[in-house]
């Protein structure tokens, strides 16, 4: 988190944390707060809990006019944008591994592999709806674009 916040700020960024816990997270009471601190964008890290409250979470952001980013799952609930590698890129690749596996291939002796495909999906409902205009360049380099 801190190697995070500190390439946030040579990027001219003021990072805030601002943490969600518990079955039944204060997801209003984090969006107020973020509010008091003046946030413009809010980073949603791909963890279990922020997943199932995804939805609520989205909302909320909406209702505050606070854009989101996350995974492909919050752009599809209501949150702005997404990028980051692809999914699909990355599914391919783990079957292809499993399939070597398969066919006799031991894997501690398989080349570490990383995804560089990335996506980009952007929500312009959500910027509608919050009142973000995106700019044509960046829709058109969208992978998906959610109406």
């Amino acid at each position: 988190m801190k190697a995070s916040e500190a390439q946030a700020r040579t990027l001219g960024l003021q990072p805030q944390v601002v943490r969600l816990s518990g079955p039944n997270p204060d997801v209003e009471g984090a969006f107020a707060a973020m509010r008091q601190m003046k946030a413009d964008a809010v980073l949603v890290l791909d963890e279990p809990l922020m997943l199932v409250h995804r939805k609520t979470i989205a909302e909320v952001a909406i209702k505050h006019q606070i854009g989101i980013m996350g995974s492909p799952s919050f752009a599809e609930a209501g949150g702005l944008i997404n990028y980051g590698t692809s999914n699909a890129a990355g599914l391919r690749q783990m079957w292809t591994i499993v399939d070597q596996i398969i066919k006799g291939a031991k894997a501690g002796e398989l080349p570490v592999q990383t995804v560089v495909r990335y996506d980009l999906i952007v929500n312009v409902k959500t910027a509608s709806d919050i009142g973000v205009t995106i700019p044509p360049a960046i829709l058109q380099r969208a992978d998906r674009v959610i109406q």
